[in-house]
């Protein structure tokens, strides 16, 4: 392979594309710490867009606010997905599927 080339491989034999594949089936075997911290990123995001929700002047362009509350449900989800993600790779590294 000629410097800079990069391989090629199919989206089937990549690691981190088949884990997220899996993930939307969801079935996981998730510890507790994984689940404790999924639940405090959630009351983390939910106390943030009920400070933001409720400390926010009447002004605020609407469009954008919902694309903020958007945001923060989008962090929630990355974080949660970060635990999944982790927890499942070393599993699979470990033989356990």
């Amino acid at each position: 392979m000629a410097s800079g080339e990069r391989k090629t491989i199919s989206m089937h034999e990549n690691e981190a594309i088949s884990l997220r594949a899996d993930m939307i089936n969801g079935q996981f075997d998730i510890s507790k710490e994984e689940t404790e911290f999924m639940n405090l990123v959630r009351q983390i995001m939910s106390h943030a867009a009920k400070e933001i929700q409720f400390r926010a002047p009447a002004t605020c362009d609407i469009g954008r606010f919902i694309a903020g509350m958007d945001a923060l449900q989008v962090a929630k989800n990355l974080f949660c997905d970060a635990a999944i993600l982790g927890k499942e790779s070393d599993n699979r590294k470990k033989g356990k599927m």
